[in-house]
C-alpha cells in the first residue's frame, strides 16, 4: 500500500515539473517573438525616413531631390548627343557671349527681350552674372549639337521675368574657377596680369610682349591652333588694350595661365 502511494506521489511530482518547464519555455518564446517584431518595425521606420528626407543642422527637413546640382554645357549646346538641352527649372546665370563686344571695365550688360507674338524685341539690359531661374524655353535646332532661341527666365533677386538669348545662359559660375583655362572654355572674363612664370606673353607671331604688372586684360578664349604660338605654354587668349606702336587699341596676346588671375 505504502509503495503504491509513493509511486503515485512520484508521478505527480514529475508531471508538475514537466508542466512548469513547458510553461517557462512558452513564455520565453513569446517574449523573443515580441522583441523580434519590435526590432523589425523600428528598422523599417528608419529606412523609410532616410530615403525620403534629410535633416539640416537647424532641424529643418529637406527633400533630397531639391539638393541635386546639374552641370550643363549651356549656351544652347546639346548635353546628350544632338538632343535639345533641357533648361526649364534650372538655376543659372546670364553671361557674356563671344560675339558681343566687351571692355575691360567690370560693368558688362547683357540684352534682355520681350516677346511680341513670334518676335523677340530687345527691351533693356541686365548685368553679366545675374542669377536666374529658367521658366520656359523656346529653342530650335541650328546645327550639329547646337540650338538657338530664347529662354524665359526669372531674376532670383528681383523676381522680374524677361527673355534672354540662349547663348547668354550658363549654369556654372566660371568666373569663380581656379583653373583659368577651363574658365576660358566657358566664357570671357577680365584678368589681372602679373609676371610669375618663365614665359613672357606673346603676340600672334610668337614675339615677346612686355606688359606692366597689374594690367587688366580681357580673356576671350583659348589659344587653339596657332602656327607661331605654343598652346602648351600659352593656352590663354586675351585682348590687351594699350598704346601700341601704331596707336591705342585692342591687340590679341597669348598668356601663360600662371600669370593671370580672374578679377571679373
Amino acid at each position: 500500500m505504502n509503495n503504491r502511494i509513493s509511486k503515485t506521489l512520484s508521478i505527480l511530482i514529475v508531471c508538475v515539473l514537466v508542466f512548469s518547464l513547458c510553461g517557462c519555455g512558452a513564455a520565453d518564446n513569446t517574449d523573443n517573438t515580441n522583441n523580434e517584431t519590435n526590432t523589425s518595425i523600428e528598422t523599417s521606420g528608419s529606412e523609410t525616413t532616410d530615403t525620403t528626407s534629410t535633416t539640416a543642422p537647424d532641424g529643418t527637413e529637406t527633400d533630397e531631390t531639391n539638393t541635386t546640382v546639374t552641370v550643363l554645357k549651356g549656351r544652347g549646346n546639346s548635353d546628350i548627343g544632338r538632343d535639345e538641352p533641357q533648361y526649364e527649372n534650372i538655376t543659372g546665370y546670364v553671361a557674356s557671349y563671344d560675339d558681343e563686344e566687351y571692355s575691360i571695365e567690370p560693368n558688362w550688360q547683357i540684352p534682355i527681350y520681350q516677346k511680341d507674338k513670334q518676335f523677340y524685341e530687345e527691351c533693356g539690359k541686365i548685368a553679366h552674372k545675374t542669377k536666374v531661374l529658367v521658366l520656359e524655353q523656346e529653342l530650335e535646332h541650328s546645327s550639329h549639337g547646337f540650338y538657338k532661341g530664347y529662354l524665359l527666365v526669372k531674376d532670383i533677386d528681383t523676381e522680374n521675368t524677361f527673355y534672354i538669348n540662349v547663348k547668354n545662359f550658363i549654369n556654372t559660375p566660371y568666373w569663380e574657377y581656379t583653373d583659368l583655362y577651363e574658365a576660358a572654355l566657358v566664357g570671357e572674363y577680365i584678368a589681372e596680369f602679373n609676371q610669375k612664370s618663365d614665359y613672357y606673353p606673346v603676340n600672334k607671331n610668337g614675339k615677346k610682349v612686355e606688359l606692366p604688372d597689374g594690367m587688366k586684360v580681357l580673356v576671350t578664349g583659348t589659344t587653339g591652333l596657332m602656327r607661331d604660338v605654343d598652346d602648351d605654354t600659352h593656352p590663354i587668349e586675351a585682348t590687351v588694350y594699350k598704346e601700341w606702336e601704331y596707336g591705342y587699341g585692342g591687340v590679341t596676346v597669348y598668356f601663360t595661365a600662371e600669370d593671370l588671375s580672374i578679377v571679373y
